[in-house]
């Protein structure tokens, strides 16, 4: 059976960035705690070159909140970049949980602009893997919970 709603929420919640870094195709560390200043550091491969970037979680989601459809809970994360990063940005991602007809809504928010000299020469390929990360990390995360739920059976 598909997952519900609320397992969603509650997987997300113990969800770390260590499970989005593989689909940047970086190497970062298998565990970051999913707390205000805590720094991830992503290894990542392009085009041969290989770039150290590290960011800091800026803001941590967890909420219900009233919507015109009933309650919403919300889990999510933001993390900025650091000095050094390739980029000069922020990302947020959040899961919703809308319980008034139980769907499930996964959301990335990001604004970025090239820091380094070879990222503003690369700029259409950033922006190429920037939307790919975007597209596959809703595909990860479902495989995540596929995963886990199985595991519980």
């Amino acid at each position: 059976a598909p997952p519900t709603g609320q397992e969603l929420v509650e997987l997300s919640r113990r969800e770390s960035l260590g499970q989005f870094d593989h689909l940047l195709h970086a190497r970062g560390t298998a565990y970051t705690p999913l707390v205000p200043g805590a720094v991830v550091v992503v290894l990542v491969r392009v085009l041969g070159l290989w770039s150290l970037n590290s960011c800091r979680i800026v803001h941590v989601i967890d909420e219900s909140v009233r919507g015109a459809s009933g309650t919403i809970d919300r889990f999510g994360f933001a993390y900025g970049t650091l000095p050094g990063h390739a980029a000069r940005g922020e990302e947020r991602f959040l899961v919703e949980w809308h319980r008034g007809d139980g769907s499930v809504w996964y959301d990335i928010l990001a604004y970025s602009r090239p820091r380094h000299p070879l990222m503003w020469l690369g700029y259409p390929l950033a922006r190429r893997l920037q939307k790919r990360f975007g597209r596959d990390s809703g595909a990860a995360l479902q495989a995540a919970v596929r995963e886990t739920l199985t595991q519980w059976s």
